[in-house]
């Protein structure tokens, strides 16, 4: 009787110890979950561990009464609701601004379950009580798995499964006692290597579910919306705001595809590499925002549903969105004047065309509104000698990328580009008669286009600038550009593409900020693949050129008319740029394993796409690895033969210690059925001496 007290003693206390346990990891789930969204939970989850560290020591000896424990309840709820109702009464900084409601009352849960928790545990406890409690910390597990982006918060998760695994095997043992008039001495103990194995299958099952079932296109992220984080790629509605501090995430999923087909009707496969993919432009700069001022003066249907004819050595883009674009991207250069037909068709779903429609700046847009993800068209396009030489623009156009800068703005980078210029023409950069002034006190405008390569120079290669996806502000009471240009000097490419154009509208040199795609992943089949991680932004200035000359200007002795081009300059370091964008290679390709990137791609963001990738990746590497491996061991000579030797004692090592495992196993077994009860034992050998002095 004495044993089974000790033993009904023993797990007890183990019950206690793995109760409090899994609760402790439940709320720690939930703390590394919300922890970076909302930092006021590290104050709610300080109480929650003096909450738990005193119920645990009070465990036993003291606890509320059913009455008292609905009491502490209530006044907990109204805590909470006054601490949201605060919340929301906040400046645009709060969580329930900045998400969209309901969504945004998600983390606010969070609290609540923290404080439940303990507050389950100080009231006396039945069998229900204890289920309670774990569904309870399940809540507040299934809550981190929402909120969650950090891969801290699996290793939290798998060591709370392994607790809660342990702790309903203690309950089941506590609850069989508790019902038996005479408790068993025969179980045991679950030992850690058993809970293990029972988390294997569990773990195993649920990554080959979610393995199966990827996500469906670009989800919304509820913690990075919180936090302002943001990815590369297209927004659904394009935007340039540089007021934003955030960390930009690489995201790998298709923006868009293109099939590259010559003229011959031949897969194209020699696209360039740093290919551009323009798409809107904004021309007018405002308190950090880069918008469109000329929208309201119509647009003007052109062209027809063929497209134009640009020779035998033209070769043609058909292209399809995916995700939730709706809105079209070209091949740069590629857009025409208003005075000639515009080189893109849209394809219907219908098997018709439409034809596109130019703005008064010479932007394009498709006839019929593109529903997210199934817009589909097709253009012509032909190399050219000048890949950054755009089409032609009457004056007309370019008065409107003159816009005036704020006095705030132009001012201070004005007087500070015209010093920059006159030092790169001290150091031999710019010829110093770039920088001459002509009788209204303005650059020339046949120099227009020396100053802005200038700047872009000085921008991508002085060293002075440099790109990262960490986007900060040193003073935000400064414009975005100035703060860029005087303070961080740090950015991604559309500070870098804000900070020229500003520069130059300062200096009455018409330019404005494109948003697009550089770069494209080829499939070899004239497939090409425009991810949202080769989202970039660059800069048109537009200038002067010569046109051909007439035969009276050739008579004459005199130059062709001059005539606006727009010319791309692309301001942002080039290797830095580069570099940035191959990280967003999915962990496997890159030479560091880094925790937080394989969190993401395998987890947060696994995607189909993301699950096609990896099958890929997973079966080169299969098919990689046996091509080795049957190279090496039918290799001829000593090498191919100390390669086999190793192989078949490798083998059969392997064989040995399974069986040897499996041997021991099943030999411990037998024993544990065989071995007689050591008490049964004691006893009998008790009888045996006494009935011994009884002769």
């Amino acid at each position: 009787m004495a044993a089974s007290n000790l033993a009904s003693a023993r797990l007890n206390r183990y019950l206690l110890i793995s109760t409090y346990l899994t609760t402790a990891l439940a709320c720690a789930c939930l703390v590394f979950a919300e922890m970076t969204l909302m930092p006021e939970i590290m104050f709610f989850a300080v109480v929650a561990s003096i909450a738990l560290i005193a119920a645990f020591a009070l465990e036993g000896r003291w606890s509320l009464s059913l009455r008292r424990a609905n009491v502490v309840a209530v006044i907990i709820v109204v805590f909470l609701g006054i601490w949201v109702i605060l919340q929301s009464l906040r400046p645009s900084a709060g969580l329930l601004r900045q998400i969209p409601w309901p969504t945004s009352l998600l983390p606010y849960l969070g609290p609540v379950l923290l404080l439940l928790l303990p507050a389950k545990l100080i009231q006396p406890k039945s069998a229900m009580d204890y289920w309670w409690v774990h569904l309870t910390g399940l809540a507040a597990v299934g809550l981190g798995c929402v909120l969650a982006d950090d891969p801290t918060f699996g290793l939290v998760m798998l060591l709370y499964l392994l607790s809660l695994l342990w702790c309903l095997a203690l309950f089941l043992l506590y609850r069989e006692g508790a019902q038996s008039a005479r408790p068993s001495l025969s179980w045991r103990l679950p030992g850690p290597w058993q809970i293990i194995g029972w988390a294997a299958p569990i773990v195993v099952l649920a990554a080959v579910v979610f393995l199966y079932t990827p996500r469906l296109g670009t989800e919304w992220n509820l913690e990075a919306a919180g936090r302002g984080r943001m990815e590369t790629g297209m927004p659904e509605e394009p935007a340039i705001d540089l007021n934003k501090s955030s960390t930009v995430d690489l995201n790998r999923e298709v923006a868009f595809e293109v099939y590259a087909q010559t003229n011959t009707g031949q897969p194209k496969l020699d696209l360039p590499g740093d290919q551009r993919w323009r798409g809107p432009a904004f021309g007018n700069y405002e308190r950090g925002r880069w918008t469109n001022s000329n929208r309201r003066e119509g647009k003007e249907s052109i062209g027809a549903t063929m497209l134009p004819d640009l020779g035998p050595n033209q070769y043609f883009l058909s292209y399809q969105l995916k995700g939730k674009l709706h809105y079209p991207f070209i091949a740069d250069p590629g857009q025409f004047s208003r005075s000639r037909q515009v080189p893109v068709i849209q394809l219907l779903n219908s098997g018709e065309v439409a034809a596109f429609s130019v703005w008064p700046d010479g932007l394009l847009t498709p006839a019929r509104p593109m529903s997210p993800g199934r817009g589909r068209y097709k253009q012509v396009a032909i190399f050219t000698a000048d890949r950054d030489l755009g089409p032609k623009y009457p004056d007309s156009q370019v008065v409107m990328f003159r816009q005036p800068l704020g006095d705030d703005v132009r001012e201070p980078i004005g007087e500070w580009t015209r010093r920059l210029l006159s030092r790169l023409a001290d150091g031999g950069e710019l010829p110093r008669e770039m920088t001459e002034l002509d009788s209204n006190g303005e650059f020339r405008t046949e120099n227009h286009e020396a100053i802005a390569r200038a700047l872009e120079r000085y921008l991508s290669s002085s060293g002075e600038y440099h790109y990262t996806l960490e986007l900060t502000r040193a003073n935000t009471d400064l414009d975005p550009v100035i703060d860029f240009l005087f303070n961080t000097k740090t950015g991604h490419c559309n500070r870098f593409a804000s900070a020229l154009a500003v520069m130059l509208r300062s200096l009455n040199i018409p330019a404005r900020v494109v948003l697009g795609f550089r770069g494209a992943d080829s499939r070899g089949d004239g497939w090409y693949d425009v991810r949202q991680c080769h989202a970039h932004s660059w800069v048109e200035v537009f200038v002067n050129r010569p046109e051909p000359q007439t035969e009276v200007e050739k008579v004459m002795g005199q130059r062709g008319r001059d005539q606006w081009h727009s010319l791309a300059l692309d301001p942002s370091p080039l290797d830095e740029s580069i570099e940035a964008v191959q990280d967003a290679g999915a962990w496997w390709n890159s030479g560091s394993w880094d925790l937080g990137a394989i969190f993401k791609d395998l987890f947060m963001n696994y995607s189909t796409d993301r699950r096609d990738r990896l099958y890929e990746q997973a079966g080169d590497t299969a098919t990689a690895a046996w091509k080795a491996f049957r190279r090496n061991f039918t290799a001829a000579g000593s090498a191919g033969a100390r390669f086999r030797t190793a192989t078949f004692l490798s083998f059969g090592l392997l064989v040995l210690s399974i069986a040897a495992m499996t041997r021991w196993r099943f030999s411990r077994r037998r024993r544990r059925q065989i071995a007689p009860n050591t008490q049964v034992v004691a006893f009998h050998q008790r009888l045996l001496k006494i009935l011994a002095r009884r002769g």
